[in-house]
């Protein structure tokens, strides 16, 4: 492996892990009715999904497969994240 699919290795699972945390807050908020705060966990959450759906779907233009930087193959961002 090299020192890019390191790097994405490293940052994909970063970013995974803060988007599973800001989805558990914003449905943490939203149980509590504290709509501003949800409303900002939520929109927190919406972004982690758009950034990684970019990242993950634009692996393959650049020959890289969603094994060699550490993406599971049957990960749902949809499911998972909204």
């Amino acid at each position: 492996m090299n020192t890019a699919e390191d790097y994405l290795r490293d940052m994909l699972g970063l970013l995974l892990d803060r988007a599973r945390e800001a989805k558990s807050r914003c449905h943490a908020e939203k149980s509590r009715s504290q709509t501003q705060a949800a409303g900002f966990e939520c929109g927190r959450a919406l972004a982690y999904y758009e950034v990684l759906s970019a990242l993950i779907n634009r692996l393959e233009p650049f020959g890289l497969s969603r094994r060699q930087v550490g993406v599971p193959d049957d990960l749902d961002l949809d499911r998972e994240l909204l």
